[in-house]
C-alpha cells in the first residue's frame, strides 16, 4: 500500500496574499507629449489570496483592463506597486514567467476568430 502525496504546486506556499497591487497608477499621455495625461488606473489596491478568483466591475472605460494589463506586465504603471508572493514583479519575460501561471486575465467578452 502506497501513500498519496499531493501534487507539486507552481511554487511553494507563502503565507500573505498570492498577488498584491499597492496604490497603483497608470497615466496615459497625450500622443507625442501634448496635452494633458489621463489617468486610467488611480491609485489601485488589491489582494488576492491562494485560491482566490477575483473579478473587476465597473463602467466602461473606468480603467479595469488597463489596471489587469499593469497586474500583468503588459503595461507599465507610473507609479505603485505589483507584488507577486510578497516580491516586486519585473518586467522581464523570464521574471514574469511563474506569476503567469498562477495569475491570469479572463475578459467578458474577449474577441472571436
Amino acid at each position: 500500500m502506497t501513500a498519496t502525496q499531493p501534487a507539486p504546486s507552481a511554487s511553494p506556499a507563502a503565507p500573505g496574499p498570492i498577488l498584491e497591487v499597492r496604490d497603483l497608477h497608470v497615466h496615459c499621455g497625450a500622443r507625442r507629449g501634448r496635452g494633458p495625461t489621463a489617468k486610467a488606473v488611480d491609485g489601485a489596491d488589491l489582494q488576492v489570496g491562494q485560491g482566490e478568483i477575483v473579478a473587476l466591475a465597473g463602467e466602461s472605460g473606468c480603467g479595469k483592463t488597463t489596471l489587469a494589463r499593469a497586474i500583468l506586465g503588459l503595461v507599465e504603471p507610473t507609479s505603485g506597486q505589483v507584488l507577486y508572493r510578497g516580491r516586486p514583479i519585473r518586467r522581464a519575460q523570464r521574471a514574469l514567467k511563474p506569476c503567469r501561471r498562477e495569475v491570469q486575465l479572463v475578459l467578458q467578452d474577449p474577441p472571436g476568430p
